[in-house]
């Protein structure tokens, strides 16, 4: 159990690394801070927690024991920083980003042309993917024409 944890905890770390990656691509933070500060609450805190309850329980039900050798002290105490960390500082400032990106608004160009109904480039709109109307299972457009279904 207590390496299922310790994977866990390392696969959403993984996830968290992947958001701000694509964060750092230029992704609209709209999606990607709420995205993370789930991540956070639902998986990396009680991941985080489970590793250091199976860790202190292998430790205090074998003979290793919690500080009989110094690579298990070592172990223990990198396992409490971190898990602190992620309750006290991690999952708090991912919520605080995840709720400031909730509060921005789009760019006030895009809510006129999406509130009006006009075709911004690269949405599907009734017409077809780039604004060309379709006809007979051929779109024809800006983007030139292309064949449906094939």
């Amino acid at each position: 159990m207590h390496v299922l944890t310790t994977v866990g905890v390392f696969g959403t770390n993984l996830v968290l690394l992947t958001l701000d990656a694509w964060s750092a691509l230029g992704a609209e933070p709209r999606a990607v801070y709420p995205a993370a500060a789930l991540v956070g609450q639902m998986l990396v805190a009680p991941l985080a927690i489970a590793w250091l309850g199976t860790g202190v329980a292998l430790a205090l039900l074998t003979p290793w024991g919690l500080l009989r050798y110094w690579w298990t002290t070592i172990k223990l105490t990198i396992t409490v920083v971190l898990t602190v960390v992620v309750l006290l500082v991690l999952v708090p400032r991912l919520g605080a980003a995840a709720d400031a990106a909730r509060a921005t608004t789009p760019h006030a160009a895009e809510q006129r042309s999406v509130g009006r109904g006009k075709h911004r480039r690269g949405y599907r709109t009734e017409y077809g993917p780039r604004g060309g109307r379709a006809h007979h299972g051929v779109l024809h457009g800006r983007a030139g024409v292309v064949h449906r279904g094939h």
